[in-house]
């Protein structure tokens, strides 16, 4: 099965999902999918022109390669594990970005331009009868932001419907570098943190110390 979408505009979404005003810009996507019941392997090719959302981001442009494995739902007359609602089951999926430039709005409301390059993401999940559990396995980017230096970054977790966990945080600048993990419970919302500072230049993160102040922290936060 091949797919293709030429320029749809996304502003539709806005009165689909009221949830999200003022989405805008359009895509181009190339889709195939091919594998055996209920196994199937999706290809996708998707371009992102001038992506936005209000008071969020704008101006989103970016090419993205998805390769995912999917699981269909068993058919009528075979047994279905009890764990499983009947819906597709997302086995595994791989995101690959190569760079991706944009602006997102500060809380002054001011655009500032960012960048994203390299980006690979392997991610898996589905819904359970108690409902959707994910797992990101990696996501590793760089990220550049006008007037700041290039900032590695790699993330892990995982969702279930009880708690959202962040497994993995590793930020490095040129001379810092920050680690953490948490969790958020839900739908409590109580949050979990813990970040670790091996070295925090503060003048490198926008936040130059008053004197007598030391220049560089180091040392553990738990929230």
């Amino acid at each position: 099965l091949q797919l293709r979408a030429k320029h749809p505009d996304l502003a539709v979404f806005s009165r689909w999902q009221p949830g999200w005003p003022g989405l805008s810009g359009a895509l181009e996507a190339e889709l195939t999918v091919q594998g055996t019941y209920p196994v199937l392997e999706l290809e996708a090719d998707v371009r992102v022109q001038q992506l936005g959302l209000q008071k969020v981001f704008q101006g989103i442009t970016a090419p993205m390669h998805l390769q995912a494995t999917f699981e269909l739902p068993a058919p009528g007359g075979l047994p279905v594990p009890a764990s499983a609602v009947g819906l597709v089951q997302l086995r595994t999926a791989v995101l690959r970005l190569p760079t991706l430039r944009g602006q997102f709005i500060a809380q002054d409301q001011t655009a500032q331009a960012f960048q994203m390059q390299h980006l690979l993401a392997r991610i898996a999940g589905g819904w359970t009868a108690q409902g959707l559990e994910g797992r990101l396995d990696s996501l590793q980017t760089q990220v550049r932001v006008a007037g700041w230096p290039p900032l590695d970054l790699a993330l892990a977790g995982r969702l279930t419907p009880q708690q959202l966990e962040l497994t993995r945080l590793h930020a490095r600048l040129p001379q810092s570098e920050v680690r953490g993990t948490g969790t958020l419970t839900l739908p409590q919302r109580q949050l979990q943190l813990r970040l670790e500072f091996p070295r925090l230049q503060l003048d490198e993160i926008g936040v130059p110390p008053p004197a007598p102040w030391p220049s560089v922290v180091q040392g553990v936060l738990e929230a």
